[in-house]
């Protein structure tokens, strides 16, 4: 076998032929690989994107979050106090001559604000309802839609009360318009003892009021509007600031009921608040004298001791020695002191008990008065036209004791 030709069929076939489609087939098995890759990616790709919402062929830009902060006037020449937390709003609405005066708060959702108001005892009686709100002009003017018995304006205006053109007269505490003078219900007007008053109404667990300061140069110290709960003899809620006051401040706040006509501050400054009577809330007339007249309308004769004309001393009031108040106006002639006023409060119902213009010394304004021994809140303001303008001082409370001479610096 040494000799034995090779087989004639496999000497002539072309081996390199094999190898050739070998590694033709090989490219063509990856390439069917990367398509096979490829047409998969490409369906998961489709599959995300029928995922996502339709992108809008409207270019203009997204309708922004409206900004309510401020002071509004209502169509009726209400005025709303308005303050924004977030998506919650909360303002304080009064009208001095329509005699109403209301808190409300509630929430923002798109452009619609909705939400619950609640009259309080400024002015006007008791009313309370649901309020559906439509925000329009980026917050510029609110529309109310569903219109309740008994609420006031139906649209209001966003306005710059510090410009010349639209400036506003803001009203000044009032001695409330209702009560209920008892310790389960805390409807009434209240007494701060840093000089606020503050309107509380409660409807069942829910508490609502609205405080203000005494006036200083045209608007309050602090204006605040409080949303809580009472549960048995504690009421928890939010204070929030609102732009009739000169402050911006929030926080949660509580205070205890101690009795019907008493609540005091959990904490903080330790505040208490006394709630006026009823018959100092009353909105009736004041009693007719009951001094007797004879038959025919002519009064009695006045009983005189023997060989005097005047009345018996004891029918006259002893008088009381006074205290010497003097009020002291720093830098006043830099602040329009000849256009200015100081007024001195009765702290206790805070009716005006005294004013009086100052008088330049150097550059600072004086004023005196003579006031019976007590409490007063002392505050300076503009009187006139420039009413609301500002000023620094600040309003004080004083303690005067007969026969002593007090000085305050605002």
């Amino acid at each position: 076998m040494k000799n034995s030709k090779p087989i004639i069929g496999l000497s002539f076939f072309p081996v390199g032929l094999f190898q050739k489609d070998e590694r033709r087939a090989r490219c063509m098995r990856n390439i069917g690989k990367a398509l096979f890759i490829l047409l998969m990616f490409n369906s998961f790709l489709g599959a995300v994107q029928a995922q996502k919402p339709t992108r809008s062929t409207d270019r203009s830009k997204p309708a922004a979050s409206p900004k309510l902060n401020g002071v509004y006037v209502g169509n009726d020449k209400g005025l709303y106090y308005v303050t924004q937390k977030g998506n919650s709003v909360y303002w304080f609405a009064e009208h001095s001559e329509k005699k109403y005066s209301h808190v409300f708060f509630g929430s923002i959702e798109e452009q619609k604000l909705e939400g619950k108001w609640y009259a309080v005892p400024k002015y006007g009686t008791g009313k309370n309802g649901s309020l559906n709100v439509k925000i329009s002009d980026n917050g510029k003017l609110l529309e109310i839609t569903n219109r309740p018995a008994g609420f006031g304006a139906t649209s209001l205006k966003k306005t710059d009360r510090n410009r010349k053109d639209t400036r506003i007269r803001l009203p000044k505490q009032t001695e409330g318009s209702f009560t209920a003078n008892t310790i389960d219900d805390l409807d009434g007007t209240w007494k701060c003892s840093d000089g606020a008053t503050y309107y509380v109404r409660q409807v069942g667990d829910v508490v609502v009021w609205f405080g203000e300061s005494p006036f200083a140069g045209g608007q309050p110290d602090y204006a605040n509007v409080f949303v809580g709960k009472r549960k048995q003899n504690k009421v928890e809620g939010y204070l929030v600031d609102v732009p009739k006051g000169k402050s911006a401040n929030a926080f949660d706040w509580a205070v205890t009921v101690d009795d019907a006509n008493k609540m005091s501050e959990i904490g903080g400054r330790r505040l208490t608040f006394t709630r006026t009577s009823a018959k100092e809330n009353a909105t009736a007339p004041r009693p007719k004298s009951n001094t007797q007249t004879r038959p025919g309308g002519s009064k009695p004769p006045v009983t005189t001791r023997p060989g005097s004309s005047k009345p018996p001393a004891d029918s006259k009031k002893a008088k009381k020695e006074k205290a010497l108040l003097t009020v002291t106006l720093p830098n006043c002639k830099d602040h329009k002191c000849a256009s200015m006023i100081v007024i001195v409060y009765y702290e206790s119902s805070q009716t005006v008990a005294t004013t009086g213009k100052p008088v330049l010394s150097g550059k600072d304004g004086q004023v005196s008065f003579s006031l019976p021994e007590g409490n007063y809140i002392i505050n300076a303001d503009f009187e006139g036209k420039s009413g609301d303008d500002l000023h620094p001082y600040q309003s004080k409370r004083v303690s005067l004791r007969a026969g002593i001479k007090h000085r305050v610096s605002l």
